[in-house]
């Protein structure tokens, strides 16, 4: 008792010492509201002392205190009450069994708490030992493991380093032995030209103000006779006159046939050949004064012209030829200029255009460049002139054409080094593979290394499953067939295993596979696809099972054995 007794006057002291705190910034009937009802009081703003928190900390201290002295008065009086019944009642019969007893309990139960607390602290001591341990070992176990990825991170940073550098340098390594190949390569390519593509290099010769025609057939290039060419020439003429003479805005929709081309059985199958080739003055295109073509040529630029020429078949072996009046997105104007190079070994201008297979257009002037004439005799090497009845002018008739989708572009502007003397020419090619046409076949499966035969015999045939994906389509050129062919081998998971990461990239892009160095041969650096049988032997255009992949290396090769 004296013990809570004495406990109740520190709380007390203690409490008072707080509330006055408490007080100095409540004030005495807010506090006293607050122990009653709980409420907080109001900050006295112009209280002095201690600050608001510590006023809060004494309020709440103090209620605490005036509690916990409650609860020992309590305590206190029940406590007394029990000590009176029971000092009453047995003060006398039990005072020494009862001190005996307690002294006995208090050693039994004092020993049985040092027990216990002996107990609670080895196991806690224990629990705590192996807290510590398993933290410990986990702790060492994520290091150790951190440490490791660490490593291992280095380790592949290390080596991707390494093989990003070996790769680089091997890259650095074939492209100076792939240019050392291209220059080596281009250096023998006039020994190589006959061979290029379908051996047939198209020569242009005779007076320049004058269009030429010029047929490819297996017996190499064909010429049209000057005097055949003049009709022809006066009903272009006559036609872009036609033309430029409509009312702004009349012309589109419209074009002139201004000639039908008959290929005669002597100089082949009575059929129009898969290649020609029209050159025309480029003035009689674009009349005025010319921009300045050499630029254009070295950007590899565009020269809008008014018109444009076309060829587009008719029964049998019947070819008419179209003056296009030509502007916007669907007829578009703009026309590639290209410029020709001098051979002076054989007296020649030459440029090779990049299609598949490559086509060279070689031109003989009559005289050396040192002199501009245009009109002497033509040399041995011009090809022979046809003098049959193969051309037909039109003039006069201008037509409707409904459905400008169907015609097809390949022309290009020539230009000749200043000192020929040689005035520019619109050139114009007529190519099977600009036709349009529905893809048949259903190729070969692949079995084993698929494209190693690329360069092998006939070549690589086409996939069973990209043929089902192309087989039935529409096509407008050859040109979209093969474009639509290489994103359908790229996408192909099977196929594009076989291909390196450049020429994934092209191929996406409707573009050709690169070829290894060795395959080679030039600029031609990429797959061709090959007709088996070839189109000017009745060899079907976009017949699957007639196509094959071959490197340009075995390309030439397999194109020297058909000659």
């Amino acid at each position: 008792m004296r013990f809570r007794d004495s406990l109740i006057v520190r709380k007390y002291t203690a409490l008072l010492s707080t509330q006055d705190v408490a007080i100095q910034r409540f004030g005495h009937a807010q506090v006293e509201r607050f122990y009653n009802s709980g409420r907080l009081p109001q900050v006295n703003r112009r209280g002095s002392g201690a600050t608001v928190r510590q006023a809060y900390s004494a309020l709440f201290n103090a209620k605490l205190l005036v509690e916990g002295i409650g609860l020992l008065n309590t305590q206190s009086a029940r406590v007394r009450e029990v000590i009176t019944v029971v000092q009453a009642q047995e003060t006398a019969r039990i005072a020494q069994e009862q001190a005996r007893l307690a002294a006995e309990h208090a050693q039994q139960l004092a020993q049985e708490q040092v027990r216990a607390a002996q107990d609670q602290a080895r196991r806690m001591a224990e629990e705590l030992a192996r807290i510590a341990a398993a933290d410990e070992i986990k702790r060492v176990a994520e290091e150790q493991a951190r440490l490791a990825a660490q490593a291992r991170e280095q380790k592949l940073a290390e080596e991707r380093a390494a093989l990003e550098a070996e790769a680089e340098a091997h890259r650095l390594a074939e492209e100076k032995r792939r240019l050392e190949e291209v220059e080596q390569a281009n250096r023998s390519l006039e020994d190589q030209r006959p061979s290029l593509g379908h051996g047939i290099p198209l020569r242009l010769q005779g007076n320049v103000a004058n269009a030429q025609l010029v047929f490819a057939t297996s017996r190499g290039a064909v010429a049209i006779a000057d005097n055949l060419m003049e009709g022809l020439a006066a009903a272009i003429r006559s036609a872009v006159g036609e033309l430029a003479g409509l009312a702004a805005g009349a012309a589109p929709g419209l074009m002139v046939g201004v000639g039908a081309f008959i290929y005669s059985p002597t100089l082949g199958n009575g059929e129009l050949p898969e290649r020609f080739l029209l050159s025309h003055p480029l003035s009689d295109l674009l009349p005025g004064p010319m921009p300045d073509l050499h630029r254009l040529a070295s950007e590899r630029a565009l020269l809008d012209l008014p018109v444009r020429l076309s060829p587009r078949p008719l029964t049998g072996n019947l070819a008419e030829l179209l003056v296009v009046p030509v502007g916007g997105k669907r007829l578009p104007s703009g026309v590639r200029v290209i410029a020709a190079g001098y051979n002076p070994g054989d007296n020649t201008y030459d440029t090779t255009l990049t299609d598949l297979p490559p086509t060279t257009v070689v031109w003989t002037p009559i005289v050396a460049p040192t002199d501009s004439s245009t009109q002497l005799p033509a040399e041995e090497s011009a090809p022979p002139r046809y003098f049959g009845g193969n051309l037909v002018p039109i003039e006069g008739r201008i037509d409707t054409y409904p459905v400008p989708g169907n015609i097809h572009f390949d022309d290009f502007i020539l230009v000749f080094p200043p000192e020929s003397g040689l005035p520019p020419q619109y050139v114009m090619f007529r190519d099977r593979r600009n036709d349009a046409g529905v893809a048949s076949g259903y190729g070969e499966p692949v079995v084993g290394r698929w494209l190693e035969a690329a360069a092998q015999g006939e070549g690589a045939a086409i996939p069973s499953q990209i043929a089902d994906q192309l087989r039935g389509k529409q096509f407008n050129s050859f040109r979209a067939f093969r474009e639509t062919f290489w994103k359908a081998v790229s996408a192909d998971v099977e196929l594009a295993m076989w291909f390196d990461p450049n020429s994934l990239s092209a191929m996406s892009k409707g573009r050709s596979a690169f070829v290894r160095a060795g395959d080679r041969v030039g600029k031609r650096v990429k797959l061709e696809l090959h007709h088996v049988s070839s189109l000017s032997d009745g060899g079907q255009l976009y017949d699957i099972d007639n196509l094959r992949l071959l490197t340009p290396k075995q390309h030439l090769e397999v194109h020297k054995g058909v000659e």
